[in-house]
């Protein structure tokens, strides 16, 4: 769905700016929610599997356990910010794209 009327709150049009290379995540939610793409349109797939090569997602990933869990199998919500639910939503808000296993 295409949201209308945003620009309208700016001076100058950030489009260009959101659509920047340098953050798959910022240009995937920039073409799926403010462009209206959608999740078949070839931009919009290249630029989610852009989001796996990501720093922040690779260094999350990368502190995952083998077993699959972050700090503690005992609690998946503590400690704070760090722990398997908070990482598990911060993939998620950059629009990490769900994958069996990743190399």
């Amino acid at each position: 769905m295409k949201v209308e009327g945003w620009k309208t709150c700016f001076n100058a049009d950030p489009v260009e700016w959101l659509l920047e290379k340098e953050n798959p995540s910022v240009r995937y939610w920039t073409l799926k929610d403010l462009l209206g793409k959608s999740e078949e349109d070839p931009v919009v797939i290249q630029t989610r599997a852009e989001i796996l090569q990501s720093h922040p997602v690779k260094k999350i990933l990368g502190q995952q356990t083998p077993e699959g869990y972050w700090e503690s199998l005992d609690s998946f919500y503590l400690p704070k910010y760090r722990a398997t639910y908070h990482q598990l939503l911060i993939l998620a808000e950059l629009g990490t794209p769900r994958v069996n296993s990743i190399e």
